[in-house]
């Protein structure tokens, strides 16, 4: 409902803004705009490697999902930021080199074309909302999204979102590991590289790596993760849920939790 209501007061805002504007220098606004999008989107994969921008978010440092799912986020607010910052940017110099500019037609054109042109922005403003929304991050997204006018913008929001998520996750392994689907060895490389970066010593992670691939995880190696883990100071909770997304079964986790509570 709030969707609703907020996307008609858009299209009539906007409409308004539009007839003010103008043709001409509204589809600047518009062509702006969408090269920011398209710019944004291409910069915002770099930085987010480099910088994270919710280096405090409450998710688990022991989990491969919330580490997915927190660089999802982290990319996606880099996208936002850029898009915001970029257009001041634009608009600071659209004002400057626009000022004296002349509008090349007759005034009710430009003025009821403006008009016509400005639900260009609120459909981008929706594709963005829809985008954020179909991420995995959202569990219930896509529902809402059918449920509003801008179900016919699911497509293409689809299509964004899953271009952010495979930027951050090229092999999908969030939706496999949710699905509980086991990885081939290209995915278990992936997969590796993930619980590297989480921390976790390359040696300890190909160890529960090894799951995914069939590999049978030795007697050896059990005890080398449960030194590990006895050296950590992380919460029986979240070493489980851990070794459950890594693959490894229930007897496998019940044996080294047991170690770990004695």
């Amino acid at each position: 409902m709030i969707i609703n209501v907020t996307f008609i007061l858009l299209l009539i805002g906007f409409g308004v803004y539009g007839y003010f504007r103008g043709l001409f220098r509204q589809g600047i606004d518009i062509a702006s705009m969408l090269f920011i999008a398209w710019l944004s989107t291409l910069v915002a994969p770099l930085l987010a490697k480099n910088i994270d921008l919710i280096p405090n978010l409450s998710i688990s440092d022991v989990s491969v999902v919330s580490t997915i799912i927190r660089k999802i986020i982290n990319s996606t607010l880099w996208i936002i930021a850029l898009f915001v910052v970029f257009m001041i940017l634009v608009g600071i110099v659209r004002i400057l080199v626009l000022r004296n500019v002349q509008k090349p037609w007759n005034k009710n054109i430009d003025r009821y074309g403006g008009v016509a042109l400005s639900i260009t922005i609120p459909i981008i403003v929706g594709i963005i909302l829809v985008s954020v929304l179909s991420l995995p991050v959202f569990a219930n997204g896509k529902e809402i999204v059918s449920s509003t006018v801008l179900s016919p913008l699911a497509p293409i929001g689809d299509s964004v979102s899953e271009t952010i998520v495979k930027t951050v996750d090229p092999d999908g392994l969030l939706d496999k590991i949710s699905r509980g689907e086991e990885l081939n060895e290209e995915d278990t490389d992936s997969l590796i590289d993930i619980l590297i970066r989480m921390g976790i010593p390359e040696e300890i992670a190909r160890i529960l790596a090894k799951a995914y691939t069939g590999v049978e995880i030795t007697a050896d190696d059990t005890n080398k993760v449960k030194q590990w883990i006895t050296s950590q100071g992380y919460s029986k909770e979240d070493i489980r849920n851990m070794l459950k997304e890594v693959g490894l079964t229930e007897d496998q986790i019940n044996e080294i939790m047991d170690e770990y509570t004695n």
